[in-house]
């Protein structure tokens, strides 16, 4: 819910502001904004079809029936990004962790500042590199051989970087901000399937001496009795001029 609220803050949106949100997946920014959408504005929502993109299209619709918004408000359309046309004459343009799922972005992105009009704004986030810095800190404490996990991690920042640099090769300006959080864990369990989840490479390690893992994760617990990961996401607003 913070982070629907900060991306949609860092919009700055307008009265009858035409916006498209490409890859709208579940709908949090729109979910977790629904009463703070301003008059007049038009939200076109992209993605394809059988995926969380459909319940949230039900979602409004449900919202329309009982008039918490007005049927003007949102238009779906069920397509492919990359091989799509997309028209014309928007403030806003939303690509909202859909970046890894995309194999040619620099076209992509070309796409977009044709579609943005000429004060529009391109706003573009994915996960930032601090998460795996604290995964390497508490694992190097307890791996014999990091070899597996520093590739993997160095591997995860090269792609960040490369991503970054391909929206500045498309958009002359670029800001870049960066939303941090805490994760928080009430059981090791939980914090061991969290880590697992999100370090592949040393999932068959932990897995062989979990019960040795959980208890160096129960001596790392922190004075609030809880675990406790802090991570990072970037978001990009990206400006034609």
């Amino acid at each position: 819910r913070g982070w629907s609220r900060y991306v949609f803050d860092k919009a700055d949106f307008a009265e009858g502001m035409q916006v498209l949100d490409a890859g709208a997946g579940y709908g949090n920014l729109w979910r977790y904004n629904l009463g703070r959408l301003p008059e007049n504005m038009k939200v076109t929502c992209i993605d394809k079809h059988n995926t969380h993109a459909d319940g949230f299209m039900e979602y409004i619709r449900d919202k329309e029936e009982h008039r918490e918004v007005s049927k003007e408000k949102f238009a779906f359309l069920w397509d492919d990004l990359e091989e799509m046309s997309i028209s014309g004459g928007y403030d806003r343009i939303f690509f909202n962790h859909v970046a890894l799922f995309i194999q040619d972005r620099k076209r992509l992105y070309r796409k977009f500042s044709a579609a943005l009009l000429p004060e529009g704004v391109l706003i573009c986030t994915w996960g930032g590199y601090l998460l795996y810095e604290n995964i390497m800190l508490l694992l190097k404490e307890f791996l014999k051989d990091m070899t597996a996990v520093e590739a993997k991690c160095n591997q995860i920042k090269c792609h960040q970087i490369m991503r970054e640099e391909e929206l500045k090769e498309v958009f002359p300006v670029v800001e870049k901000h960066t939303y941090v959080i805490t994760l928080h864990f009430e059981k090791p369990e939980e914090f061991m399937d969290y880590i697992l989840q999100v370090c592949e490479p040393a999932e068959r390690e932990l897995e062989q001496r979990r019960n040795e893992f959980l208890e160096f994760l129960q001596e790392k617990k922190s004075v609030s009795g809880e675990y406790e990961f802090v991570r990072d996401t970037a978001l990009f607003c990206c400006r034609k001029a």
